[in-house]
């Protein structure tokens, strides 16, 4: 028996060092009940890995994006803090929410961890105070316990709760927690309130930071109007897909606006018609509307304004003076309509700037994670991206395409049934944690096929190139793509991509031509930096073509469109070739993403390879003048 006895001994204590050192047993030892995925493990991986580096001070920057109820706030928000104060209680946490109730709450949750047996049996000499912490010690400090604020008993660690706006002055933070600091949709798209939230954590949160302290953060929200649209600007007309930080747009008072953000983009199908224009936004997209002339204006969703006509708030133009209030029709647009749109954030106090040749008011978006990443673009604190969509989209480490994130706590059935109720937009948004809807732009989900093991041998092989050497953080990539043709298939066979100068795009394109040196025809737009690489490499690189597009980017796209949708086209798994990740994320989001440069070079080559290789008399005598 004591044999027994002394193996469970072993094994219980061999638990509760694992439960000490990493933070997923902790929350098994904790909770009985728990139901833990592999999603949350890697969580808990992130978060363990992010308290070494605060104790480290290596100032970490997080930001955690999953489906609702996915129990990351269980994690984040209530077992972290307490397993951190565990491990290291000479720390300080503040935790932030939308509200101080909610703060609160959480604060409670964590103390409750904390006081539980469990916890106790882990960490024998982290509490915090009580009648029986002080009968059992003989201490007579006064450390604080309420729902405000918590301190570890003969230690300088504690626990400050706050909703987002309130005060934290008077203490620093080796971890500023913020989980949602927005209540609602119509609060996250209040200006007012975004603004606050954004004061707040420059000014009051941040400033709380301890030297080498982390943040961690969970929020997102995006809602677009329509790339297409016509924008005023102090510039003359723009489309609103051309808008960059910088620009200037119009208020709805007239005055100038400055535009500080564009995020990627999101699919658009809501139609906003006031009679004389019609514009197309997202469901998500919110508007200033009145129900009757003279009522109170609110903001709402485009997609709970649907099949009813509103009244537009007044606006002054910039040209023609005061516009008045405008009856406007929500309805479903036209799928010829529809299309990929991105959200601005501007400096309008209110929100809302103008849109449309007749100069509409509309609302742009500013939340704080899309804030976060607007600095980090530009030199600020760079954050570690966390993105779990609740339905795999690829096969990926611990599940395979199509597959549920966590199935214990939604199956697919009921995340289907998730999705019809919420529509492709908010699913997008919410639950699959990237902007670009299930069927893609001029390019679908459904029509991409990887591969794993390439043919044999190929009929006919092509290297293609897009270039743009302009070596700034904000250009367009120089790309250079191998593709092959095996009998009616075509692969993506290999890829190049960087933003780099005129010497380095030289030589990234001489190193390219060796390692696939078995192929002779070698593509190149001429338009853009194409003519200067030509000029320069036609005397030692053979097979040099120039290439001439006399249409667009979208009808060249379209016109291989086929190919795809055929199931004709083959490219990498992302198991093999990590960065096929990034080519998908274009290919979908094209005509509307921010870059289209692999896009280009890939219907160069499918143009070519289809054709039989046949050049052009433009090109010819293209090739001609270069002799």
């Amino acid at each position: 028996m004591s044999e027994t006895v002394t193996r469970r001994e072993a094994l219980e204590e061999l638990a509760k060092r694992r439960a000490r050192e990493n933070l997923s047993s902790f929350v098994l030892y904790n909770h009985d009940d728990y139901i833990m995925g592999w999603f949350h493990r890697e969580i808990c991986r992130a978060l363990k890995q992010f308290a070494l580096d605060v104790i480290a001070k290596k100032s970490p920057r997080l930001i955690i994006t999953a489906p609702p109820r996915s129990g990351k706030s269980q994690l984040v928000s209530r077992d972290f803090p307490a397993w951190f104060l565990g491990n290291y209680p000479e720390s300080h946490i503040i935790a932030s929410s939308y509200s101080s109730d909610l703060a609160g709450a959480m604060n409670t949750d964590v103390q409750r961890i904390i006081d539980g047996p469990r916890f106790r049996e882990l960490f024998p000499f982290v509490f915090l105070a009580s009648k029986e912490a002080a009968a059992k010690t003989g201490d007579t400090g006064a450390y604080k316990k309420t729902t405000d604020k918590f301190e570890i008993v003969h230690y300088r660690g504690s626990y400050r709760s706050a909703g987002v706006g309130g005060g934290i002055t008077g203490m620093g933070a080796d971890v500023l927690i913020i989980d949602d600091p927005h209540k609602d949709k119509a609060e996250a798209y209040s200006a007012t309130m975004r603004s606050r939230v954004h004061d707040w954590y420059a000014s009051t949160a941040y400033t709380r930071l301890a030297p080498g302290g982390g943040v961690i953060v969970m929020c997102t929200r995006w809602h677009p109007i329509k790339d297409d649209t016509p924008v005023l600007t102090t510039d003359g007309w723009k489309t609103h897909g051309e808008l960059k930080p910088g620009d200037q747009v119009y208020g709805i008072d007239g005055h100038p606006v400055t535009v500080k953000a564009v995020t990627p983009p999101v699919w658009c199908d809501v139609a906003v018609d006031t009679g004389q224009e019609k514009i197309i936004c997202s469901k998500t997209h919110l508007w200033a509307v009145k129900a009757w002339t003279g009522e109170p204006q609110e903001i709402r969703e485009a997609g709970g304004l649907i099949g009813f006509k509103w009244v537009l708030p007044s606006v002054m133009s910039p040209v023609t003076g005061v516009i008045d209030e405008r009856l406007t029709a929500f309805t479903l647009a036209d799928s010829e309509d529809q299309g990929w749109g991105r959200c601005i954030s501007t400096t309008a106090p209110d929100g809302l700037y103008l849109v449309g040749r007749t100069l509409i008011p509309t609302h742009n978006t500013d939340d704080l994670v899309g804030h976060l990443l607007e600095k980090a673009a530009h030199g600020g604190d760079q954050y570690h991206v966390i993105n779990y969509p609740a339905i795999a989209e690829h096969d990926e480490k611990y599940r395979k395409e199509g597959e549920a994130l966590h199935p214990e706590r939604y199956n697919l059935l009921a995340l289907t049934a998730i999705k019809a109720q919420i529509g492709s937009e908010l699913w997008a948004a919410m639950y699959q944690q990237h902007p670009v809807p299930e069927g893609g732009g001029t390019f679908k989900q459904a029509w991409i096929q990887y591969y794993k093991e390439l043919p044999p041998f190929f009929d006919k092989k092509v290297l293609s190139w897009d270039m743009t050497f302009k070596d700034s953080k904000t250009s367009d990539y120089v790309v250079g793509s191998c593709w092959g043709r095996y009998q009616g298939s075509f692969y993506l066979i290999d890829q190049v991509r960087g933003r780099w100068d005129f010497v380095e795009t030289l030589q990234r394109f001489c190193d390219f031509a060796r390692k696939h040196n078995g192929v002779i025809r070698k593509l190149v737009e001429e338009k853009a930096n194409g003519a200067a690489i030509i000029s320069t490499l036609k005397k030692q690189v053979t097979g040099l073509i120039p290439i001439n597009p006399t249409e667009s980017k979208e009808a060249r796209a379209s016109a291989i469109a086929t190919l795809w949708e055929a199931h004709n086209v083959y490219i990498p798994s992302p198991e093999i070739c990590p960065w096929v990740q990034d080519f998908t994320a274009e290919l979908l989001s094209f005509p509307a993403g921010v870059h289209d440069d692999q896009v280009d070079s890939m219907t160069q080559a499918l143009s070519d390879l289809q054709t039989g290789g046949r050049i052009s008399a433009d090109n010819m005598a293209a090739l001609r003048v270069r002799r």
